[in-house]
């Protein structure tokens, strides 16, 4: 499976760049891409953490929910931060949902 992105919050790995470096580069396909999310449920719950606000510190849910079209993988904390905080996704990820059906 692909990530939608490479941020150490998400991925835990300290050579990716973080998620608030990255911040309030809105898309112009926002909304496009947030139908998208919406039309996939939960395939699997991680229940060994909390989801976090990542930007005020909050948790947000008492786990990562994970949901994945069979390409493509991402938590409900990256849709949550795309959503608010218009976090910067991967290229291919964006390009991949605006050539679908």
């Amino acid at each position: 499976m692909k990530s939608i992105t490479d941020y150490r919050e998400f991925s835990d790995n300290d050579s990716d760049g973080s998620l608030l470096e990255n911040i309030g580069k809105k898309s112009e396909f926002k909304e496009k891409i947030l139908e998208y999310f919406k039309k996939y449920g939960v395939d699997a719950v991680t229940l060994t953490r909390c989801a976090v606000d990542y930007v005020t510190g909050k948790n947000l849910l008492n786990s990562v929910l994970c949901h994945t079209d069979g390409i493509y993988i991402w938590t409900n904390e990256e849709v949550y931060h795309f959503e608010k905080y218009d976090i910067e996704l991967k290229k291919d990820f964006i390009e991949y949902v605006l050539n679908r059906p």
